[in-house]
């Protein structure tokens, strides 16, 4: 991920996206259906993330500090459910990123429910079809790339006491930051299982 200049690297497994895909009769849509997305019932919204660290820690220099205090870690949390397609491999994921350090307390975001960040990533590069053994009608595609250079990222919010930090975070991150200053790109293991098959497990 690159946010107006500042690089953070994205550790394998850190972000996973699991759910159901219905298809809801459309006669304005492009193939006569939409698309839509069933999470699991417990509360995810079908979205699962990891803390990210931020390399350079508070100051952007790496300087380490007693008690993690230079230490940030990013976590991307959905505001609202995704939109996945299930035949292109595309995921749409309205978002904020929760920004953790001791010093910011416990509710500073980029990002929010009213204005968040919009990952819509499609396929950049494909991937390599396998299957799944047990499971006939399951496409397993590997090693797909996604990308995305069109999101926004909107300046802090709630960082430190009564939001008296956002400035410093706005500062080490770079936001708010317009679109087309920012990019991600991401590679995943995309699988389709046909809800048949679940259903006999």
């Amino acid at each position: 991920m690159n946010i107006n200049g500042l690089k953070v690297p994205i550790p394998s497994g850190s972000l996973n996206i699991a759910g159901g895909v219905a298809y809801r009769e459309n006669p304005d849509a492009e193939f006569g259906f939409d698309q839509i997305f069933i999470p699991p019932t417990d509360g995810t919204k079908g979205v699962y993330s990891t803390p990210i660290e931020v390399p350079g820690g508070i100051f952007g220099l790496g300087i380490p500090f007693p008690g993690g205090l230079t230490t940030i870690k990013a976590t991307v949390e959905p505001v609202a459910l995704p939109t996945v397609d299930a035949f292109q491999l595309g995921v749409t994921l309205p978002a904020r990123l929760k920004i953790s350090n001791p010093l910011l307390g416990g509710n500073c975001y980029l990002g929010s429910a009213s204005n968040p960040i919009m990952f819509k990533l499609g396929v950049s590069e494909n991937g390599v079809l396998e299957e799944v053994p047990g499971f006939p009608d399951t496409a397993a595609v590997r090693n797909v790339t996604h990308a995305d250079q069109t999101f926004a990222v909107p300046g802090a919010s709630g960082c430190g006491l009564f939001g008296a930090l956002n400035w410093a975070v706005n500062l080490r991150a770079n936001v708010p930051s317009s679109s087309g200053h920012n990019s991600l790109t991401t590679t995943s293991d995309v699988f389709n299982i046909g809800a048949d098959s679940l259903r006999t497990q």
